[in-house]
Formats: C-alpha cells, sequence, structure tokens
C-alpha cells in the first residue's frame, strides 16, 4: 500500500501541466486573489461588518447578523460544495458560448425570489422558533437577505463559467471588484441593517457582470 502510495506521489510530481510554467503561475495567482477576495465576501462578511460598524451597534444587531447566515446558507453550501461540477458544465458547453450560464443564472434568480417570498412569509416565525423572540427579524430584511444570498450564487456560477472558459484573469477581477465594491458599501453613513443588504447585493451583482461582461466579449471573438 504504501509502496503503490509513494509510486503515485512520484508520479503526481513529475506530471505536467497543460500550459506553459509562466502562465500556470500567472492562473494560479489569479486563483489565489479571487479565493481571498471571495472568502471576504463569503466567510468573512461579518468581520468586514464588525470593522465597519460601532461596536454598540454591532452588538445590538446580533439577530440580524444571524440571519445573514441563515440565510444565505441553503443556496450556498450546496453550490460550493459543487463548483467543480458547474465548472464541469459550463467546460461541456463552452461552444455555446454565453447561454448556457445565462440558463443557470435565470433557475438561480427564480429561487432566489421563491425563497425569499418564502422568507418574507415563514422567516420570521421560524426565527423566533428556533432561536427565540429576541432574534424576531423584519420579514422585509429577511426577503432582502435571502435575495442576497442569491446573488451571491450567481456570481459563483459565473466565476465557475469563468474558469471554464480559460478567463481567469477576469474570473480574479470579478470577485476582487465585488469584494472592494461591497467594502464601499459597507463604508456608507447608514445603519447596519441597510448597509449589509446593499453590499451583499451591489457587490456580487457589479462582479457577476465582470464576468459575464468579459465571457461574453471571449465567446463574441471566437465566433
Amino acid at each position: 500500500l504504501l509502496g503503490g502510495l509513494e509510486r503515485r506521489v512520484r508520479s503526481a510530481f513529475s506530471a505536467r501541466a497543460d500550459v506553459a510554467a509562466r502562465p500556470f503561475l500567472a492562473n494560479l495567482g489569479h486563483a489565489v486573489v479571487a479565493a481571498t477576495a471571495s472568502a471576504a465576501l463569503v466567510v468573512g462578511f461579518t468581520v468586514l461588518l464588525r470593522t465597519t460598524t460601532p461596536e454598540a451597534e454591532f452588538l445590538r444587531s446580533a439577530p440580524f447578523i444571524l440571519a445573514i447566515s441563515v440565510t444565505r446558507a441553503p443556496l450556498l453550501v450546496p453550490l460550493t460544495a459543487y463548483q467543480g461540477v458547474a465548472i464541469a458544465h459550463f467546460l461541456e458547453r463552452r461552444t455555446e458560448g454565453i447561454r448556457p450560464l445565462l440558463r443557470v443564472v435565470a433557475l438561480v434568480a427564480t429561487a432566489g425570489v421563491l425563497a425569499a417570498l418564502a422568507a418574507a412569509a415563514l422567516g420570521r416565525w421560524l426565527m423566533v422558533a428556533l432561536f427565540g423572540p429576541e432574534y424576531a427579524v423584519p420579514a422585509l430584511e429577511l426577503a432582502a437577505l435571502t435575495l442576497a444570498g442569491a446573488l451571491l450564487a450567481v456570481i459563483t456560477l459565473s466565476g465557475a463559467a469563468a474558469l471554464a472558459l480559460g478567463q481567469h484573469r477576469a474570473f480574479a477581477a470579478g470577485w476582487v471588484v465585488a469584494a472592494l465594491v461591497a467594502i464601499g458599501v459597507l463604508l456608507l453613513p447608514m445603519a447596519i441593517e441597510p448597509r449589509a443588504i446593499l453590499s451583499l447585493m451591489v457587490g456580487p451583482v457589479v462582479g457577476a457582470t465582470v464576468h459575464i461582461a468579459a465571457i461574453a466579449t471571449s465567446t463574441a471573438g471566437r465566433r
């Protein structure tokens, strides 16, 4: 067993990439930059929110901050787990241009709208039932946060499509722009709830637009 593992390790070290060293390292750098920016929006958003909010206001907003995590998890957890499947899906259909991405985005947007309506109708009751009456977040905020989660799913898919088409620079640029726009919105002089909602919506929309524009341009050039 150890001998077999050792052979596989040696073969992995001797394997060659499908591109030359310089573009390979450039693509690797783009992936690292994109991963850092996406982590800021997906995992580190609460940290960003805390650093841009007075401590007293942040502590008073515990129910709202919990709602951010609760509303985005149903879409983002499975989508993140199957991101490789999404890349393979777009790779198999790369000759169709941007149409496969638009079809998937339409499905996610529809699911997001339906989930937002469900959150508006049942979300407040669920928050109270699961966490207690002190976590009664307004229905409109829950609906908006659910829709923001769908928009984060959209930029995840548009990034996967950009990678499938070899648009590594655009992939990184979209995530970086999304993170910078989201941080910029968090710096606006507003209450924590509208700032967070706008940040979670506007950042992903702008970033996904960068991805989609690059994909559309590249596929139009190929045609």
